[in-house]
């Protein structure tokens, strides 16, 4: 600003940090009252002052104003030409910033509008650099990138963003396949996957008369390269063949494999079939196995009115298995049985007199209950009793609490519970006075009650 003093012209004087003098470096008409440096290094601090001239008479200068530049980097280029790479490519006029930090979008597909990741740092690197490899570019079609440069604790405005799309590899074909038949009666099929990325593999098939067409029968991504069909006609020839694919195309089939699938066999049941309790209240069962081709043992009981039970599965080849927390107590019938995917074998039942620790007369309850807590007004805790009674099939017990308006306000337990009387302590440090409900549910059955809290 100036008043309304004559003056022929305004002459403009910069220092940069590094350097000891001022010198001029514009000079200006007078009825000019800004100015714009174009010539200027980022990363650097720079002062400047204005004098006013009249017929050689140079005014004082009011005051000396710094300022810090510091500028984005300019993206120069988003090469693609190296297959599943993309390099990024910038320019910088200065030397002296600390470093840049890139940052990375991806492209979501979305079948009514595109959408794009949030941004994440790909990577930082120091001033010096003016180029990256981003060799992660599996995952998408698109990708999406700026740049920032930053000195010590200052950081720029963004570069303008780029978007690039990476020449992306066809998958190689899945390679050494191998069909077998397993001791269960399956038709297994492994293959090598030598593809430095994840692809999915596709299982195709055909059978009976061979004159079908081939149908995926599995679409997933294996980990251990091996899949197992038990889904087939016995003594029936069947072809296989397989291809991968990534988000970016499938590979070649393989080989079309041929191999009859196997008859099925008659499974022998287990025998000398015995259980019993232990002291510290687990069931134990064993037995003897007669049978070569089973995929496993089922174990079942009888619950009273909820009928037949699954309490636990025991792999090829087991001869034990143990119930860590019987489902019911009394005289129990139970029946084991081998199983694969195409036959099950004669089901054999035994019993087992379980008992509970809890069985006497009075620790036994009759009924489910949820008791009224106590100290009931309370501060700071107070402690809460339920029972659940013989006789029902074990599940998960469920205590909340909750404020009046509804809301969870804590989960004092949530597990599973056998026959027995319960009782806890809840503590609500971090709650204020008021009227709380606690509800316990247990299978089908649910009971709450009010509390009040008085701090």
């Amino acid at each position: 600003e100036y008043g309304d003093r004559v003056r022929e012209a305004f002459e403009i004087e910069r220092r940069r940090e590094d350097e000891s003098e001022f010198y001029t470096i514009e000079s200006l008409s007078p009825n000019s009252l800004s100015f714009i440096d174009t010539d200027v290094i980022s990363g650097y601090t720079y002062f400047y002052r204005v004098m006013a001239i009249n017929s050689g008479f140079k005014s004082s200068y009011e005051k000396t104003l710094s300022i810090f530049t510091l500028y984005p980097p300019i993206i120069v280029s988003a090469d693609t030409s190296i297959q599943s790479k993309i390099i990024l490519n910038w320019s910088y006029n200065s030397s002296v910033v600390d470093g840049f930090i890139i940052h990375k979008s991806k492209y979501l597909n979305s079948s009514s509008y595109p959408i794009w990741s949030e941004y994440s740092i790909l990577d930082t690197v120091s001033g010096e650099q003016r180029s990256i490899v981003d060799s992660n570019v599996y995952d998408s079609r698109f990708f999406m990138y700026k740049i920032y440069s930053f000195k010590g604790s200052l950081i720029s405005t963004s570069s303008g963003e780029v978007i690039a799309s990476p020449q992306q590899p066809i998958p190689n074909t899945p390679s050494n396949i191998l069909l077998s038949l397993t001791s269960d009666e399956g038709i297994r099929i492994e293959w090598e996957n030598e593809n430095i990325f994840e692809t999915n593999i596709v299982i195709e098939r055909r059978g009976v008369n061979l004159s079908d067409n081939f149908e995926p029968i599995v679409d997933s991504n294996f980990i251990n390269h091996n899949y197992t069909d038990y889904d087939f006609l016995e003594l029936t020839e069947y072809q296989y063949r397989i291809k991968c694919y990534y988000t970016f195309g499938y590979s070649l089939y393989t080989d079309t494999f041929s191999v009859t699938s196997p008859q099925f066999q008659q499974l022998n049941p287990p025998v000398n079939v015995r259980g019993f309790q232990t002291d510290s209240g687990t069931v134990i069962i064993r037995w003897k196995d007669r049978s070569d081709n089973e995929s496993g043992f089922k174990i079942e009981c009888f619950a009273h009115n909820y009928g037949l039970v699954l309490i636990g599965v025991a792999g090829t080849n087991e001869i034990s298995f143990e119930e860590m927390n019987p489902l019911i107590t009394g005289n129990v019938k139970y029946r084991i049985f081998a199983y694969n995917p195409h036959n099950v074998s004669e089901k054999i039942e035994f019993y087992i007199d379980i008992i509970n620790s809890a069985d006497d007369e009075e620790n036994v309850p009759a009924q489910f209950s949820l008791f009224n807590n106590y100290p009931n007004p309370f501060n700071p805790t107070t402690r809460i009793k339920y029972s659940i009674p013989a006789g029902e099939i074990q599940c998960a017990v469920k205590l909340k609490i909750y404020d009046v308006l509804g809301n969870e306000i804590a989960t004092l337990v949530d597990e599973y519970k056998s026959t027995g009387i319960y009782e806890v302590e809840f503590n609500p440090e971090e709650l204020s006075s008021g009227v709380y409900i606690y509800k316990l549910q247990y299978g089908s059955y649910s009971a709450s009650k009010k509390m009040v809290l008085l701090k």
